[in-house]
């Protein structure tokens, strides 16, 4: 993609949870492997071209996805 874009950061998502009191239930390889799964095209590599939205549910969950 084009313009700028954003790496990867599973240290962003484990400090937000961290600060809601919440426990992200995955390793940062697999967080890594959920958002690519759940990003599709918006992420090439590590480097995320289209904003996206990750979530973690009160149970430790993961979810992923395209913010319009």
């Amino acid at each position: 993609g084009t313009g700028p874009w954003m790496t990867v950061r599973p240290g962003r998502v484990y400090d937000a949870a961290d600060e809601s009191g919440v426990k992200v239930n995955h390793t940062a390889p697999e967080l890594m492997r959920l958002v690519g799964d759940g990003a599709g095209d918006a992420v090439e590599g590590q480097r995320v071209v289209d904003p996206l939205l990750v979530g973690v549910t009160s149970s430790g969950a993961v979810r992923v996805r395209r913010r319009r």
